[in-house]
């Protein structure tokens, strides 16, 4: 099994580390923004961030290239498309309070398990993702911000039910 932690350092900032070496960061360019540098190098890096006119797309972008897309599939999955190889993956949420998510290939084999873990202390989440073979650094990064993508948006609807 192979195991990598994504820890939040500053509330815009996920570092991967795999046996306590770095992998990749996630860094979000404000607070509560979707637009985010996936860093799966120290000299390659892609964008993500929202597009259209309701912004219900996410596209992922190298050197202002799209390379891959994600949407909205109902209320607990994310396909992800890679529009080179025309791959496409499934982010979706598990659980009774929809606490993991697995991100799945178009065979419905999970490829990966998100857990996260909430501080209190800090209010800051980091994850155990977990999974049975090696995948490729710029997936596992876009996993984690599918990950956060569908935590914000609990967050906000959480919010909006109890105003």
């Amino acid at each position: 099994m192979i195991t990598i932690k994504a820890t939040c350092t500053d509330n815009r900032l996920f570092t991967l580390t795999k046996e306590d070496q770095l992998i990749g960061q996630l860094n979000y360019r404000s607070l509560f923004s979707t637009k985010a540098l996936l860093q799966t190098s120290p000299t390659e890096a892609y964008l993500a961030k929202s597009i259209g006119v309701l912004q219900t797309r996410i596209g992922i972008f190298k050197d202002k290239e799209e390379v891959a897309s994600l949407h909205m599939q109902g209320t607990t999955a994310l396909r992800i498309r890679f529009h080179e190889t025309k791959q496409e993956f499934f982010f979706k949420t598990k659980g009774t309070l929809k606490s993991k998510y697995h991100l799945e290939n178009d065979k419905n084999e999970i490829l990966m398990e998100f857990e996260p873990s909430f501080a209190w202390k800090n209010f800051k989440y980091s994850y155990t993702i977990s999974s049975e073979k090696e995948n490729d650094v710029l997936l596992v990064l876009i996993g984690l911000y599918g990950a956060n993508y569908f935590i914000n948006l609990m967050s906000g609807v959480t919010a909006a039910t109890f105003m």
